[in-house]
C-alpha cells in the first residue's frame, strides 16, 4: 500500500511536536507583605513554542494565552492530558502560590478554568503527573534567612528548617472539576516533603520543559520533559 502525497503531509504534521517551558517570575527581597511574584516582564513569560514543518519553532505564547501573567505564579512543572475528552490536550502547571489548568480550545489558543475546575492546590507545588507533588510549607511571609549575614550570602535555607505539605490527588468528576481524594487515598501525609514525580516509566516531571500541542491532533505524556508523538 502506498500512501498519497496528502497523506505523507499529514503525518509530517501529526509528528510536529511543540514545546512548553515553564518559568519563574521578578521576586524581590525581601518581598513585601501580600505582594506576589511579578510576571509581567515578557522574560518571566512561561513558553510555548509551535513546530513548523520545516523544523524551526514559532514562539505563540502570547496568541496561545500561556504567558502565566494574569495568575502571577512561580511556576515549576507542568503536567499535559486530555481532562474533558474532547480531544484536545489541557495544560496543568504548578508553582509556588497556586496551580493553574488551562483548557485546551481546540483553536491554538487555552482559557483558565482552575476555579472552576477546583484544583489551585496552592502554596508550594513542585511537578504533577498522576498526582500533584508539593515541597514544604514555604511562603514569603515565612522565608527566614539562612546563610552568612552579608551581603549576597544569603543562602537558600534547608527543607529540614520547614514543615512539610501535603501531596494532592484529584480525582476527574467527568463534568469539568475535580475532587480531592488525598486523604482516601492514602497519600495525604503532612509530613511530605516531595520534589519530582516519576510516571509509570520513571521519567521525572521536575525538568523546567515540557510539551503541550496548540492544536488538536496528538497525544502528548504528562511527563515534563517528554514530547508530544
Amino acid at each position: 500500500m502506498s500512501l498519497s502525497h496528502e497523506s505523507h503531509r499529514e503525518i509530517a504534521r501529526c509528528n510536529n511536536k511543540d514545546i512548553f517551558f515553564t518559568n519563574g517570575a521578578k521576586i524581590d527581597d525581601p518581598m513585601p507583605d501580600g505582594k506576589l511574584p511579578d510576571k509581567s516582564d515578557r522574560r518571566f513569560w512561561n513558553r510555548l513554542y509551535h513546530q513548523n514543518p520545516d523544523g524551526t519553532f514559532t514562539d505563540v505564547t502570547e496568541k496561545a494565552g500561556l504567558t502565566g501573567m494574569a495568575q502571577n505564579y512561580y511556576t515549576m512543572g507542568v503536567a499535559v492530558g486530555d481532562y474533558d475528552n474532547d480531544g484536545f490536550e489541557d495544560t496543568y502547571l504548578t508553582g509556588c502560590g497556586g496551580n493553574t489548568l488551562y483548557r485546551n480550545n481546540g483553536d491554538g489558543t487555552f482559557t483558565d478554568v482552575t476555579k472552576r475546575a477546583g484544583v489551585s492546590a496552592g502554596r508550594w507545588s513542585a511537578s504533577a503527573g498522576f498526582f500533584v507533588t508539593r515541597y514544604v510549607n514555604w511562603s514569603f511571609r515565612n522565608n527566614r534567612y539562612c546563610g552568612e549575614q552579608k551581603p549576597g550570602l544569603r543562602a537558600y535555607c534547608h527543607p529540614d528548617n520547614f514543615r512539610g505539605v501535603t501531596n494532592i490527588l484529584y480525582h476527574n468528576n467527568g463534568d469539568g472539576t475535580f475532587t480531592d481524594v488525598s486523604a482516601e487515598a492514602d497519600i495525604a501525609n503532612p509530613k511530605a516533603k516531595d520534589w519530582a514525580y516519576l510516571s509509570p516509566t520513571m521519567t521525572a516531571t521536575v525538568s523546567p520543559t515540557s510539551c503541550c500541542p496548540t492544536a488538536p491532533p496528538t497525544r502528548c505524556s504528562s511527563t515534563t520533559g517528554s514530547a508530544i508523538g
